[in-house]
């Protein structure tokens, strides 16, 4: 079987639940190696269970996870993030008191990279030019807008050379210029060879970026597909946006999705 062929990650029939109440129940899905495929569902499906599960942020699940042909089932997330899966979490969870800079110097460590060496250094500076932040490498993280907190997120991710990049609602906070451009960030990532997964409740986002959608409701994957077929169902376009108007009139949010 080619590389190609290899899924980026697989789970496999994965049982959670958080005191006694399931969160995923039997839920299955591989991520193609290549290009970026958007997780969608309804509010509080366990769609960052799920990251969890993958990055091993979640421990107790029974099922299978595999990190391309390795078996990751019950790894630590450090070892998750050293076989080559950085994470970027909605909330940003960047180091406030230490600069741009530093924060990148903090994530090559972590991967095991002497970030003294010039060739870190250099790569350092391309990933903060790559998202626009080199003007504000020597700043702390504290004093930046939440915008440029997300781009200092990815720029940490992407200082390690991923092979896999999850990003849990990127667009979520940021304008329609600012989603435009980190949107161009998100493609570029992928350009660079990354296999790109997201979560994202902007279908526009989720039209505009991802070539492959999986649908997450009633604790499981119950559908899959090219974005169009999945973004376009009627069926899932009335849940999707059923639960959505719900939100609205009840004044919910989806951060704990």
């Amino acid at each position: 079987m080619g590389e190609l062929a290899v899924p980026a990650i697989q789970v496999r029939d994965i049982h959670l639940a958080y005191s006694g109440v399931p969160v995923l129940k039997g839920l299955t899905l591989e991520i193609p190696r290549g290009g970026i495929t958007a997780l969608l569902g309804t509010n509080g499906a366990g769609k960052s269970t799920l990251f969890n599960v993958a990055t091993g942020f979640a421990r107790s699940y029974s099922g299978e996870v595999f990190i391309g042909d390795q078996v990751a089932t019950g790894w630590s997330p450090q070892r998750v993030f050293r076989a080559g899966v950085a994470r970027v979490f909605q909330d940003v969870r960047l180091y406030r008191s230490l600069t741009v800079r530093e924060n990148l110097v903090v994530a090559l460590r972590h991967a095991g990279r002497h970030a003294s060496t010039k060739s870190s250094r250099d790569t350092i500076d391309a990933a903060l030019e790559r998202v626009v932040m080199s003007d504000y490498a020597e700043q702390r993280a504290s004093d930046l807008s939440f915008g440029q907190q997300k781009r200092v997120a990815l720029a940490r991710a992407i200082v390690t050379q991923p092979s896999v990049l999850l990003l849990d609602e990127p667009s979520a906070g940021l304008d329609p210029a600012a989603v435009a451009r980190f949107s161009d960030m998100i493609r570029a990532a992928r350009d660079d060879g990354m296999t790109v997964w997201i979560i994202e409740h902007n279908r526009d986002v989720v039209s505009d970026l991802a070539d492959r959608v999986a649908f997450l409701a009633d604790h499981k994957i119950i559908a899959e597909g090219p974005t169009a077929d999945i973004v376009g169902d009627e069926y899932l376009a009335r849940l999707y946006l059923g639960d959505r108007i719900e939100e609205t009139v009840t004044g919910g949010t989806t951060s704990g999705t």
